[in-house]
């Protein structure tokens, strides 16, 4: 009865479905409202286990089971951020969602950036699925009167040739292959990276409560096509999202729920339009955790600052009234003046947030800022949120490399650039009793985790950097036969939607059904070769399969008493 449920959501859902644009050079781009489409279309397989809200300012997807399963509720919730290294995305297509919902997992509410919509293959492969199961009515009523024209034809004739019952054969196959292949089309359907996360998360021990508040569009740098989105994961048992003062302000539809929206940064939040200045603006969230009520904002800031000074100049005045960004002093320069002035911004606005709506005092800025955090231009910025300090300072990034540029061992890890910034006096739940803050970086390379990934992928010796990497040959068999031989062999494929021929002896027919996409099939045997068991050899390459299943960042914390 469910999968009669999703074909007929679908089909109700295709005829308002507008195309998304494809680049068939490979860019990724997309229709305005795609992700509102996206949202409706996530909204019907995923009706057993969630109920989706499509809202302009945010989408939802909460968790149908909210009963705790804690046999007493905890002290203390886990906020924090990560950047989860693009789930869902061709270049990222080995990540290990079970193990990367593991580490989501040790939290109670978490910001993950560079989540992304359908891209590539798969809003291909989905665009297919819902036009297949919209024609593929009309297509079958089409091939039975061909049958029955063809019946009646046999029936009438002289003499039957064998041409004619050939050509029977050929129809009475081809509508067997098309009402199968409509049965299982809804089956071909793939979930975007965000939500293949929340299943994960759902299919935990006590994790049936974790729910999902994403960005309601991407938004990105023009250096990179893909557009990227924030969620909130939350345990709704222990978490819940609470209307929020700005995000109603800013609230033009009839939907009167605000839990978070993306941050404006136009005249009325910063007293002139600054959003052209932004990259990526940040995502705000508003929980509540027991007694503690608090407002989060997450962001990704861009990386590569614009050098021209057509661009630099207004960037500069902007955040910080100069042209020249020499006067501002040490830690400012050509690359990191872009990365400052959209944390300076978004300071500035949390500053007048905390003015105009005075309700909830607690405000937790989470990010990956691609800025360390001794750099000394931050003392410079953190002023235009008074009270506000910087926290986590170990390194949060993953360096593939097993030596630093000095010769020492990286233990995979190099720059520190995820942080978390609140008002200590403000935000007193989430400080020890000495002051200090409890939280810190997450190390998945160490630990449960790491143990779990390397039993399952890792294919070398221990190595101690004295000399060549040793390979586990018979584990590096193993894992090359179950994951990469299958895609050979025809064990494993990929399939989609696409033209097929339908043949009976010597006669056959083009129709559309269920293919194996040989392409998408062969690049993964041959790249999940490449990139997660080969990368294991070299020393350049040595922590690779790390990013490559999880991410190329650590998730930071912070630990707050409710």
């Amino acid at each position: 009865m469910r999968a009669i449920g999703i074909l007929l959501g679908l089909m109700s859902l295709c005829a308002h479905a507008q195309i998304r644009d494809f680049d068939p050079d490979g860019k990724d781009s997309f229709a305005p409202d795609s992700l509102a489409e996206e949202c409706h279309h996530n909204s019907v397989f995923l009706f057993h286990d969630f109920k989706v809200l499509c809202a302009d300012n945010f989408h939802q997807y909460k968790s149908t089971t909210s009963v705790s399963s804690r046999r007493s509720k905890p002290s203390t919730i886990r906020i924090g951020e990560f950047n989860a290294l693009h789930p869902g995305m061709g270049k990222t297509r080995f990540k290990d969602y079970y193990r990367l919902a593991r580490v989501i997992n040790q939290y109670d509410v978490i910001g993950v950036t560079e989540l992304i919509p359908l891209v590539s293959s798969d809003l291909r492969n989905n665009e297919n699925v819902l036009d297949f199961i919209q024609e593929a009515p009309q297509a079958i009523a089409q091939v039975k009167r061909e049958i029955e024209e063809l019946e009646q034809r046999i029936q009438r004739a002289r003499r039957v040739t064998n041409e004619m019952r050939t050509e029977l054969r050929l129809l009475r196959k081809m509508l067997s292959e098309l009402e199968d292949d409509k049965k299982d089309a809804a089956s071909l359907y793939r979930l975007p990276g965000y939500l293949r996360i929340l299943k994960e998360l759902h299919s935990m021990p006590g994790g049936k409560s974790w729910s999902l508040i994403l960005s309601p569009r991407g938004e990105g740098s023009e250096l990179t096509s893909t557009p990227e989105l924030v969620g909130y994961y939350y345990r709704s048992d222990l978490v819940q999202p609470k209307d929020n003062s700005y995000c109603k302000s800013i609230n033009k539809t009839s939907n009167n729920l605000s839990f978070a929206c993306i941050v404006n940064m136009d005249k009325t939040d910063l007293g002139s339009d600054k959003s052209k200045y932004f990259a990526r603006r940040p995502f705000l969230a508003q929980f509540r955790a027991g007694n503690f009520e608090f407002v989060t904002l997450t962001s990704h800031i861009l990386y590569d600052s614009p050098s021209e000074d057509a661009r630099m100049i207004p960037i500069l005045r902007a955040a910080f009234g100069v042209r020249d960004h020499t006067v501002l002093g040490t830690g400012l320069n050509k690359e990191t003046y872009a990365r400052f002035a959209e944390v300076k911004m978004t300071l500035d606005f949390i500053q007048r947030y905390k003015r105009k709506f005075t309700r909830v005092k607690d405000i937790i800025y989470l990010g990956d800022f691609n800025l360390e955090m001794d750099n000394q231009f931050w003392p410079n910025v953190l002023r235009s949120w008074s009270g506000a300090k910087l926290y986590i300072s170990q390194p949060t990034s993953i360096k593939e490399d097993y030596w630093t540029s000095s010769g020492e061992r990286s233990n995979g890890l190099s720059s520190n650039y995820d942080h978390i910034i609140f008002d200590p006096d403000q935000t007193r739940e989430c400080l020890k009793a000495n002051g200090r803050i409890n939280g810190g970086a997450l190390n998945f390379l160490q630990g449960s985790i790491a143990e779990s990934i390397d039993r399952k992928y890792r294919v070398r010796y221990k190595y101690n950097g004295l000399g060549n990497i040793r390979i586990n040959k018979r584990k590096y068999d193993q894992i090359k036969e179950a994951f990469v031989d299958p895609y050979f062999t025809g064990a494993k494929n990929i399939v989609t939607i696409g033209r097929k021929y339908i043949t009976v002896g010597r006669q056959r027919k083009l129709s559309q059904g269920i293919i194996v996409d040989e392409r998408e099939t062969e690049e993964f045997g041959s790249f999940f070769q490449e990139r997660v068991i080969d990368s294991q050899l070299t020393t350049d390459r040595f922590y690779n399969y790390f990013q490559e299943l999880i991410s190329d960042h650590l998730p930071v914390y912070v630990d707050c008493k409710i």
